[in-house]
């Protein structure tokens, strides 16, 4: 069984759910190649859709590229390792018709009752892809799915989300099957419960669907509550960030950064963090006399 601890968290993770997203935001604990190729391979999915996608190797080959750059291979004798790429191919294509016949489930519509024996059938196709070469295949298979099934197939790592539910590694004392069978349920009530919240962040930045938003709110727990105990009572203020819009459409769509900083009462780096973060809504730029001017695009 998961630990009581992990209900306990779960429930705070719900209560305060933006807070913990905001908490992965100012973070930022994800750059570089691990996001160029994670927002490549979504895109080329949703370019081709399934079944298309499995006929098309330069997807695969963006998410051999984003499973690498997620730290699933590293060079040396030691550490995680993919399979070879055409293996790899290989055994993505001999599941098509199991992840074809998912394509439809989404987190935020399952009903809790569907929710172990949804969690077989995911498992079964990751216990078969074996993208990896270790003996476990939860960690790197889920990572993989997700970009499959990015509605349906959280990610799953052991430095947060099993710490999440866990506070250790639970793969030492369990099979895979059991603790998904275990964790999915939980996203499928956190899921539920955040609907409307969840999708208000899908398309800003990292928050690229359903479950990778869920997944980054637990990060964001793990990393405000779990790695970095706090030495007082007191919570660091968290801000509205979606004032930031609401602000620059009253303006015209564009202001200084400055002016814009102040108005939303919120420190001039976490507003210029927040705008870089998401250049996907946002240009900033510099005016002759040197002021830093933040544009809103449009929608």
């Amino acid at each position: 069984m998961v630990p009581k601890q992990a209900v306990i968290r779960v429930k705070k993770l719900c209560e305060d759910f933006s807070y913990y997203l905001n908490k992965f935001e100012e973070a930022n604990p994800f750059t570089g190649p691990c996001v160029y190729f994670h927002m490549r391979t979504l895109t080329r999915l949703r370019e081709l859709g399934l079944p298309a996608v499995f006929d098309d190797v330069l997807f695969f080959e963006y998410l051999y590229a984003t499973l690498t750059s997620w730290g699933l291979h590293r060079t040396g004798p030691k550490g995680s390792k993919l399979v070879d790429f055409k293996v790899f191919l290989l055994n993505f294509r001999a599941q098509k018709e199991r992840i074809i016949a998912l394509a439809r489930q989404r987190l935020t519509a399952i009903p809790l009752a569907e929710a172990a024996n949804i969690a077989d059938s995911l498992y079964h196709i990751i216990s078969s892809i074996k993208v990896s070469r270790t003996t476990t295949q939860l960690v790197a298979g889920s990572k993989a799915l997700h970009h499959l099934l990015p509605s349906l197939m959280p990610p799953i790592d052991r430095e947060y989300t099993l710490k999440f539910f866990y506070g250790y590694n639970p793969l030492t004392y369990k099979t895979e099957r059991v603790v998904l069978r275990e964790i999915f349920p939980f996203f499928v009530k956190i899921a539920s419960e955040k609907r409307d919240v969840i999708y208000k962040w899908i398309g800003q930045g990292f928050h690229t669907s359903e479950t990778k938003v869920i997944d980054n709110a637990i990060i964001g727990f793990v990393l405000a509550e779990l790695k970095g105990k706090r030495k007082t009572g007191t919570r660091k203020r968290v801000y509205d960030y979606e004032i930031i819009d609401r602000i620059l459409e009253k303006h015209g769509g564009s202001m200084r950064l400055a002016d814009l900083a102040k108005e939303a009462k919120i420190p001039y780096q976490y507003v210029r963090g927040y705008i870089k973060r998401h250049p996907e809504k946002y240009i900033m730029l510099k005016d002759a006399e040197g002021n830093v001017i933040v544009m809103l695009i449009a929608a």
